[in-house]
């Protein structure tokens, strides 16, 4: 089964009801234009309430960027007009299961200014069982300064996704990727960098999957620079076109054998290099990526089994996630259906583009996931969000 205009009707529905629509929208806007419902972010959070869509209108962020929040409930934060830039820290932290909260078009400090660095933010995420996604959130990709206050941290969270992030690991230790103790955390269409020897992903006890991304450690002019990914008693599967340090001679993965054992799942259409202190195995990793552009426009990328066939679903999370397929099947059987059948090719490759009305609001939001069919039997993909400018 092909994609049909049937099937992209019933996703145009779906992403209609009332299931997908926020309860309110409210503006935020530092400079108090018309329309204006707050001036900060962190008011803007504390009124709100679970499912509510906050529109940040963009400012300079390097003349007036826009405070951190701590969000404890769902919310879709939205950056209008531009990327707003965020100082302080954002911090996403105990999300009750079956509630999501989605961060798009938003850059944190530090902000590139007539070549110095202007601000710091944190990005951090703790304890969270409702899911967790990160759309278009940019970091300028500068060499040097304030590493310690320029964290990204994803910790004890069940599922988080990441879509077209450009994200820079600031200089020293503590500037780099941390995920500790995930169930999953996935990264499509991404570029993850470093400024320092340190490995710019680090994950520690979690499961990591890649599709579509670039993980590029440190390009030392002596030596081999340093490598992409440290491990930690993890798991990491490389989907789709993925790369770890292309063009380096430096390790792409480095397992610390400390922590437990490390795997490497290397799909066929990933470039991963050298591998030191980590089991790696060569198989068909089954992954699905996806998101909206700023035209409306949904892309979505599958890896499954090749020359198999894979059935993409569409709908909500259930509170929590069962392990079924040899994966975590996170959408809930009551409030999802199958939208339609992929053929994937020779190298396990699917994908669909498809142009959604414009007039579903701003921030409406559902979650896909595939089952892989082929010889091998079925196998689950990863779960991916998509949510409207």
């Amino acid at each position: 089964m092909m994609p049909t205009r049937s099937s992209l009707a019933a996703l145009a529905t779906l992403l209609s009801t009332t299931l997908g629509v926020a309860q309110a929208t409210w503006i935020v806007d530092s400079l108090n234009r018309p329309g204006t419902h707050f001036t900060g972010l962190d008011a803007a959070v504390a009124a709100s309430s679970n499912g509510d869509v906050l529109l940040v209108r963009w400012v300079d962020p390097t003349v007036a960027p826009y405070s951190g929040a701590t969000i404890d409930h769902g919310l879709t934060i939205l950056g209008i007009g531009g990327q707003p830039g965020f100082v302080g820290a954002l911090r996403i932290q105990g999300v009750p299961a079956g509630q999501h909260v989605v961060l798009r078009d938003l850059r944190l400090a530090p902000f590139v200014s007539g070549g110095s660095t202007t601000g710091q933010c944190h990005l951090l995420l703790f304890s969270n069982a409702g899911t967790v996604h990160l759309h278009n959130i940019d970091r300028d990709a500068v060499q040097f300064g304030f590493p310690s206050a320029n964290q990204i941290q994803i910790t004890d969270c069940d599922l988080v996704t990441l879509t077209d992030c450009s994200l820079h690991s600031m200089y020293g230790s503590a500037g780099v990727m941390n995920l500790a103790r995930n169930r999953l955390v996935t990264m499509h269409r991404c570029h993850i960098t470093a400024s320092s020897i340190a490995p710019p992903l680090q994950p520690y006890d979690s499961e990591v999957v890649l599709i579509d991304t670039t993980v590029t450690g440190y390009p030392a002019t002596i030596g081999s620079g340093g490598p992409a990914v440290g491990l930690c008693g993890s798991e990491l599967r490389v989907a789709g076109t993925s790369q770890l340090n292309p063009g380096f001679l430096a390790a792409a993965v480095v397992g610390y054998g400390s922590c437990g054992p490390n795997h490497v799942v290397v799909g066929a259409n990933a470039t991963v290099g050298v591998v030191t202190n980590a089991t790696v195995t060569h198989d068909f990793v089954p992954a699905l990526g996806a998101g909206i552009d700023s035209t409306h426009r949904l892309d979505v990328s599958v890896e499954g089994e090749p020359g198999g066939f894979t059935i993409l679903r569409a709908g909500f999370p259930a509170p929590a996630p069962t392990f079924d397929y040899g994966g975590w099947v996170y959408l809930d059987h009551q409030l999802s259906f199958s939208l339609l059948g992929l053929v994937t090719s020779p190298t396990g490759r699917a994908t669909w583009t498809s142009q959604l009305p414009t007039t579903v609001p701003a921030g409406t939001g559902i979650w896909l996931q595939g089952f892989s069919l082929g010889t091998s039997g079925i196998r689950v993909t990863t779960a991916s969000a998509i949510v409207t400018p």
